[in-house]
């Protein structure tokens, strides 16, 4: 046993050794019961007894050893950044190791024992670390170390502690540079608008990105972000910066993005896929949104606004720019599904009845060409208009 420990450090040290000299050694002593040697006896994990103690605890005990041997005077000394990120590499060439010399029934117990060696009695000072670098974000490298360190924890409260760190330092820095609506300017200024929502969806992207970055896309992470930003969108310090309800706000997005003479944010051509990225950006909005009736009920009143002032781009975009809605909010599940076929069939109604005046409105000056004058007639048979005529 003594040389199979022997030929692993020889492997620590990289040297060019042949796994499978010790992978057959190893399963020889897994095959070996221990009931065939009395005087080894030790019942534990699934009668792995004899392998556990000639060649388990011995293989824990070398790697013990080695790392110490290499990171025990940058501890000592204090430099923890250094230590992180030496220990970091140490533990993850080790957990590559322990996959091909050790049996599937070692890697916890292996990883258990190293984690007790040189991070249980270390993790306050790590998690401090980790603090500072949150806060000072000039360090994003030790974050991604303190997290591939922290993550061995799995589910322990300390990787958790390092969640709610990042995500409250998050929610903070979004409500604190939420745009605030000057008091001079028109409530319904189309250029604060734009930047209010451009603020919310980039602060969300280049968090998540950060996310993907340090903490590996961690799904945790991504859904306490969510969480955050809701809060934040739901907060009265945010209505009162904004000037506006965050419905409302989104709606009226929209609204520059579908109307004519208004920004042409969809470009020449009016392309419906080009309008696709900026009604997301308005979306994530109102996904965080609690009230998504109120979110509707400006759209439709905007909508009306827009298509009986002929102030639509078109209505294929009408058309493509709702069922995208109604398809992002599905698949998020934030509505209920009998409410929003409702709410789709009535805007669906209205945009069918404003084709249909068009086309009347066509007919009418094909028939009568010398009127000397145009005619736009909107006929409007059904209720679904009730209610948007308010001012908005």
């Amino acid at each position: 046993m003594a040389n199979a420990i022997w030929i692993i450090n020889r492997v620590r040290d990289c040297s060019n050794i042949d796994a499978s000299i010790v992978v057959n050694l190893y399963n020889s002593l897994v095959e070996l019961a221990p009931e065939d040697m009395d005087g080894l006896r030790v019942l534990f994990r699934k009668d792995l007894g004899v392998y556990i103690r000639h060649y388990e605890n011995p293989y824990i005990a070398a790697a013990i050893a080695y790392i110490d041997q290499r990171v025990c005077s940058l501890r000592k000394s204090t430099r923890m950044r250094e230590y992180i990120g030496v220990l970091s590499e140490l533990l993850t060439q080790e957990k590559q190791r322990s996959e091909v010399y050790l049996h599937p029934e070692s890697l916890n117990p292996a990883k258990n024992a190293l984690n007790l060696q040189f991070l249980v009695r270390e993790v306050d000072q790590i998690y401090q670390m980790a603090g500072a670098m949150l806060e000072a974000g000039d360090d994003r490298d030790g974050l991604r170390i303190i997290y591939s360190l922290l993550k061995r924890f799995d589910g322990s409260d300390t990787l958790q502690t390092l969640q709610r760190k990042f995500i409250s330092s998050a929610e903070s820095d979004i409500l604190q540079g939420c745009p605030q609506r000057p008091t001079s300017a028109d409530s319904r200024n189309s250029d604060f608008t734009l930047t209010a929502v451009d603020y919310f969806d980039g602060k969300l992207d280049t968090y998540k990105a950060t996310i993907h970055e340090l903490f590996q896309g961690d799904s945790n992470y991504i859904a306490a972000l969510e969480k955050a930003f809701a809060r934040v969108i739901n907060s009265l310090a945010a209505k009162r910066k904004l000037a506006t309800r965050p419905s409302r706000l989104a709606a009226e997005y929209c609204n520059l993005v579908l109307s004519k003479n208004k920004l042409q944010l969809t470009g020449p051509g009016n392309d419906t896929k080009q309008a696709v990225p900026y009604l997301c950006k308005a979306m994530q909005i109102v996904h965080a949104y609690n009230d998504k009736d109120e979110f509707f009920a400006y759209y439709k009143r905007l909508l009306a606004h827009r298509l009986l002032n002929d102030a639509s781009i078109s209505t294929d975009l009408e058309e493509a720019a709702i069922s995208d809605i109604y398809i992002t909010e599905n698949a998020n599940q934030t509505l209920n599904p009998e409410v929003m076929a409702i709410e789709k069939s009535d805007i669906q109604i209205m945009l069918a009845e404003v084709s249909m005046s068009s086309e009347y409105s066509c007919k009418f000056a094909q028939q009568y060409p010398g009127l000397g004058f145009g005619m736009d007639v909107k006929i409007l048979a059904h209720d679904q208009w009730a209610g948007t005529f308010k001012s908005h």
